[in-house]
Formats: C-alpha cells, sequence, structure tokens
C-alpha cells in the first residue's frame, strides 16, 4: 500500500503537461547581392560588400502582449511595435557580417509571417516566410536615425513547385534551403544624416525552431502540482522507513 502511494505520487508528478514555450529563432543564412558598407558598420567605411556570407537571427515571442495576429487558412502573421500599434514589437534581431554584428531591437515595428499557398490577384501562390524589424532613434541633437533588417524567402506553387511550408503557421518548425525558382530577398538598411545605407542581402538557408531547443517550459500551476507530488512520496516513504524501525 504505501509503495502504490508512493508509484501514485510519481505517475501523479509525470502526468503533468508542460506549456508550449513562446520563444523562436529564426535564423536566416546568405551572401550580400549588393552594397557599398557607407559607414563602417562592418569594417572599413566604403567597402564593397558584394559576395560576403551573413548571418540574420530573428527573436520571436508570438505571446507579446498586445500584438496583432493574422491568421487564416493560407496566411498567418504577427505585427506590432511603437509605430502605429503602440505595443511591445514580437521581434529583434542581430545581424551578423565579416565579424561585426549589429543589433535591432525592433522597437517601432516588428513582424513575421508565413504563406501557405496564398493566393494573390494575379493569379500567384505564394508559400514561403519573412521576418521584418524596424527602429527610429532620436539622438542627443535632435536627428532621426533608422535602421531596418528584412528577410524573405517565397516561392509561387501555382506553378507546381513543392511547397516551403506545408501550414499556415508561423511556429512550425523549419529547416529549409533554397532551391531553384524560390523568389529570396530582404535588406539591411541604415539611416543617418546625410545619407542612407542599403545592402541587398540573398537569404539561401532558413531554420526556424523553439529558443533552447525546447518548446516544454511547465507553467506555475505545474510547479505546484509536481511540489505536491514530492511531497506524496516523501511521506511516503516516511512511513516506510517508520514501520521498518518499528519492527
Amino acid at each position: 500500500m504505501r509503495f502504490g502511494a508512493m508509484v501514485a505520487a510519481v505517475l501523479f508528478m509525470t502526468s503533468v503537461q508542460p506549456a508550449a514555450a513562446a520563444t523562436f529563432l529564426i535564423t536566416y543564412t546568405g551572401t550580400v547581392s549588393s552594397g557599398i558598407d557607407k559607414d563602417g558598420d562592418f569594417g572599413t567605411a566604403g567597402a564593397d560588400l558584394t559576395g560576403s556570407a551573413y548571418t540574420a537571427i530573428f527573436t520571436m515571442d508570438d505571446a507579446t502582449p498586445g500584438l496583432t495576429r493574422y491568421h487564416t487558412d493560407t496566411f498567418d502573421q504577427i505585427v506590432g511595435g511603437d509605430y502605429g500599434f503602440h505595443t511591445p514589437s514580437p521581434l529583434s534581431a542581430v545581424f551578423k557580417l565579416n565579424g561585426h554584428t549589429v543589433h535591432f531591437a525592433g522597437t517601432d515595428y516588428g513582424g513575421a509571417g508565413q504563406f501557405f499557398n496564398y493566393d494573390e490577384p494575379n493569379e500567384l501562390l505564394y508559400n514561403g516566410v519573412f521576418h521584418d524589424v524596424r527602429q527610429l532613434d532620436i539622438d542627443p541633437f535632435g536627428f532621426s536615425t533608422a535602421s531596418h533588417l528584412t528577410q524573405e524567402i517565397v516561392r509561387n506553387v501555382a506553378l507546381g513547385d513543392t511547397a516551403i511550408v506545408s501550414s499556415a503557421n508561423l511556429t512550425t518548425p523549419l529547416d529549409y534551403s533554397v532551391q531553384p525558382g524560390d523568389l529570396v530577398g530582404g535588406f539591411v538598411m541604415f539611416f543617418r544624416p546625410p545619407g542612407l545605407t542599403e545592402i541587398r542581402l540573398a537569404p539561401n538557408h532558413v531554420v526556424i525552431a523553439p529558443y533552447g531547443g525546447s518548446s516544454a517550459v511547465p507553467e506555475p500551476a505545474s510547479w505546484a502540482m509536481m511540489i505536491a507530488g514530492l511531497g506524496i512520496a516523501g511521506g511516503a516513504l516516511r512511513r516506510r522507513r517508520r514501520v521498518g524501525a518499528a519492527s
């Protein structure tokens, strides 16, 4: 009976179901298709970055308070940020090139989306993903500066091409290498008076995965049940020891 109580306690603890984490990492890798490093953000000012390898890593929280979500059978998108939405942004990013890293807080805008055979009026059936962060800053002298990072990999499955994604759910894990016929694009942009730096990007691979590689995160209620289960097991063990000592 005492052993049964311990087994019941263990079963009670192992029956706790974890909740899904809301944070995901989206990693794009590719090469610069064109662009001059005007201000030396990635090394030497004025250097031609064409052909350089880059990595763009977006952090996405699809449970960000106040975000707006558009979801249908063919399209899933989340957006948020100070500009137009007056909410925290659901995305931030880092961009790595030539050993240099630039951070994008995405304060003003963060957006992510997934097309699943999305029907456009011009008979294009889009299938793929995109991610976008933007921010605007005012320096101590009152000048505004802006930065923008966006990535996209899609294809037109109306031509009979194999789909990139199998559903309209932007949190579905994905590991995809660009294939012939894919439509790829993106850029990293910096606006600083008096001019603009725009570097065009050609992604060739994207990975979407839960942050930390696991989506199992116990909720507070689950922790409470686990603690209660430990108490039951501990009590049964103490009773067993007392009976053993008395005999």
